[in-house]
């Protein structure tokens, strides 16, 4: 019996059914990564359908254009709920990863989705973010197809670094191979050549 994500979708909407599952399935997202991610596809191909008046199939996903995407972006701003331009950055985020699944998976690449940019998001001050928020985050690399196996690992070691450790970006890349394999504690050099002890957490 051949796998659900061996099948060639006809309707665009058999094809985010399918790219969900290749999130639960083989790249393990967890669950409320994944239904974030189908909420913002289902909110994406909903409005095309309602834009273009039809059903969209597997082929038209290839030719949605860059004012079609400035479209949705443009709703998700004005609409009944509007969206904070993070949370609207993190959707075309999404749909992102959609279209390269598409484009991998099924042969359907999107080259409008290359010129259209996000809002943009002013920074904000630093905050904690709760344990699933760390575990979403560190899921987060594991998740883009485009991303070999042993790149996604490297990716969740540096956010798993960064979080356990408590250190800043530039802090974990001053790391030299004879910092490996860790130990119980790290001296860390960091702002105003100011020098502290870190504990290395299990």
């Amino acid at each position: 019996m051949a796998s659900p994500l061996a099948q060639s979708p006809v309707s665009a909407r058999e094809a985010l059914q399918l790219w969900l599952g290749h999130l639960a399935q083989e790249r393990r997202a967890s669950p409320r990564t994944v239904e974030a991610y189908a909420h913002a596809g289902q909110r994406y191909l909903g409005f095309m359908e309602r834009h273009r008046g039809e059903t969209l199939s597997l082929q038209d996903m290839g030719g949605i254009t860059a004012g079609e995407i400035r479209a949705f972006l443009a709703h998700l701003r004005q609409g009944d709920h509007p969206l904070s331009p993070r949370s609207m950055s993190q959707a075309l985020s999404a749909i992102r990863t959609f279209h390269r699944f598409l484009d991998r998976r099924h042969d359907t690449p999107n080259p409008y989705l290359a010129i259209v940019r996000g809002p943009r998001v002013k920074p904000s001050a630093p905050r904690p973010i709760t344990e699933d928020q760390a575990r979403g985050l560190l899921a987060e690399p594991g998740l883009d197809p485009d991303r070999e196996d042993w790149e996604a690992a490297r990716d969740a070691a540096v956010l798993t670094l960064l979080y356990g450790c408590g250190l800043r970006i530039s802090e974990a890349m001053s790391l030299t191979r004879a910092d490996a394999p860790l130990p119980a504690t790290l001296r860390i050099t960091g702002k105003g050549s100011k020098t502290r002890i870190v504990p290395v957490l299990p």
